[in-house]
């Protein structure tokens, strides 16, 4: 019974440090195939660095995983194989051509579930990044190798057949780095009281945006200037039509063609990561800094489109130093995968080079603090004087003079003289005074004395000719003015005439 007893008691305690402690994951590898989704963590256990695996393949068969050096990509030798049916999971030989691994000698890997369900065998599972033995291959956190999957029918340990090409796949893919800690051996009992991050500094634009013309609607790139806690910065907001990944980068002007010595930033529906140099046409890792802060992913009708910023000099010395008005070659590509592993070459049609110059634009520096005085082009005490263009008394509703070509006194009805032109008396039907050449006496009817100037012929009794002075014709009996009425007197015009609108023609 005691023998028993200590058995169970070594049982536990060997559970308990077998347990794996996930620190960072799970991330996704890219299959491409909907039948065998496999995601990985890294964590811990027993304080030794390792890696869990949760791989889900609809199958009634079998399902495997394995591992070999980056660039292998072809044929099925040298693969450190790990293979699960719905009964076990098992560490595998590796592989030396076509046949199916056998069992090996040392069984490294350690299952935590197995479930099978709807016709989809789901297995998790981890073992240490370093087993120790020769026939496993060692791993690490930002470690690129060639990954190979595959399903079919039978099972593990006999009857298992080869699958066909839509059930197999293999790429190079780089593995997530994440920090390591200290782990605990045992599970704490009480959640840690840690406090959050803070939050990232904000993001205050100075100018822009400006656009990155890469003459493909399916990448769409814009850019501004501004400042990260009054340092100089740069925010992207990216746009691309992928199911994957997207990416952009600097280098020198001038390095066209090729993908080596480019400063990227990738990101995909889930981050964004600062990327290390390029060094020739494989995926690039992780920086060993992130200097690159995300703003905001979204993934929307097959866009994704990721804000980010970084300082123009982040001090990293993997890290392009970026300035205003600076020209650089300007790179960009999206394609299948994720940005911590699995991601695949893009097409020629998914990627893009140029020189460019960046904006050259001035970034003005921006108060931490409302400003407690006021500015100096404003008056500090409003004036005391009147302006002089303003009138000092108000104007009399009516002139206290009258106008000049008014006349001072307003015309009479009637004229109170009479016009010099009018006749003063009527003239008479008949003169009243005999003409000078009529005598005043007539003649006796015989003179007392001869007169010497006697006139050869007795004269008329009326003279002959009409005095000068008498009107050849007599005038009417009504005159045809009345004398003594004066004329109406006449309108003298100053200004005018002006229309009166009537509306009616």
């Amino acid at each position: 019974m005691q023998q028993l007893f200590a058995v169970a008691l070594l049982l536990q305690l060997a559970t308990s440090a077998s347990q794996f402690v996930s620190q960072c994951g799970p991330y996704d590898i890219t299959t491409g195939n909907a039948n065998m989704v496999v995601k990985y963590e890294f964590g811990q256990v027993a304080g030794n660095d390792a890696i869990q695996f949760t791989v889900d393949a609809t199958t009634a068969g079998y399902g495997a995983i394995g591992f070999r050096p980056a660039g292998t990509s072809g044929g099925m030798s040298n693969i450190d194989p790990i293979a699960f049916d719905d009964t076990k999971i098992s560490d595998r030989a590796k592989t030396a051509g076509f046949a199916p691994p056998g069992t090996e000698a040392s069984d490294d890997v350690t299952q935590v579930t197995l479930t099978n369900a709807g016709g989809k065998i789901s297995a998790v599972f981890y073992r240490l990044l370093n087993t120790g033995d020769a026939a496993d291959m060692t791993l690490s956190q930002g470690m690129m190798l060639n990954f190979v999957w595959a399903f079919g029918n039978g099972k593990v340990d006999g009857g298992w057949s080869n699958h066909s090409p839509s059930q197999r796949g293999q790429g190079d893919i780089t593995f997530n780095t994440c920090p390591v800690t200290a782990v605990p051996t045992a599970v704490p009992t009480a959640v840690p009281t840690a406090a959050p991050a803070p939050p990232a500094a904000p993001f205050t634009s100075a100018c822009g945006p400006f656009p990155i013309t890469t003459g493909n609607a399916n990448m769409v790139i814009n850019y501004e200037f501004g400042t990260v806690n009054a340092a100089d910065a740069i925010q992207f907001t990216v746009s691309a039509t992928s199911t994957g990944y997207g990416a952009i980068g600097f280098r020198a002007a001038g390095m066209m063609g090729g993908m080596t010595n480019i400063d990227p930033i990738a990101f995909d529906a889930d981050q964004v990561l600062d990327m290390a140099q390029t060094t020739g046409m494989t995926p690039p890792t992780p920086d060993v800094s992130n200097d690159v802060t995300k703003v905001s992913i979204t993934n929307t009708g097959g866009v994704i489109t990721a804000v980010f910023y970084r300082l123009l000099n982040t001090g990293d010395a993997a890290d392009m130093a970026l300035s205003k008005g600076l020209m650089l070659n300007f790179v960009w590509s999206f394609g299948n995968g994720k940005v911590d592993n699995g991601w695949v070459n893009h097409t020629p049609t998914q990627r893009g080079q140029a020189d460019i110059t960046l904006d050259a634009c001035v970034v003005t520096a921006v108060p931490t603090a409302v400003p407690t005085a006021v500015p100096t082009n404003t008056p500090g005490v409003p004036p005391t004087a009147v302006p002089t263009n303003v009138p000092t008394a108000v104007p009399t509703a009516v002139p206290t003079a009258v106008p000049t070509n008014t006349p001072g006194v307003p015309p009479t009805a009637v004229p109170t003289a009479v016009p010099t032109n009018i006749p003063t008396a009527v003239p008479t039907a008949v003169p009243t005074a005999v003409p000078t050449n009529t005598p005043g006496v007539p003649p006796t009817a015989v003179p007392t004395a001869v007169p010497t100037n006697i006139p050869t012929a007795v004269p008329t009794a009326v003279p002959t000719a009409v005095p000068t002075n008498t009107p050849g014709v007599p005038p009417t009996a009504v005159p045809t003015a009345v004398p003594g009425v004066p004329p109406v007197a006449a309108f003298t015009s100053s200004c005018g005439p002006f229309p009166i609108t009537t509306g009616n023609a």
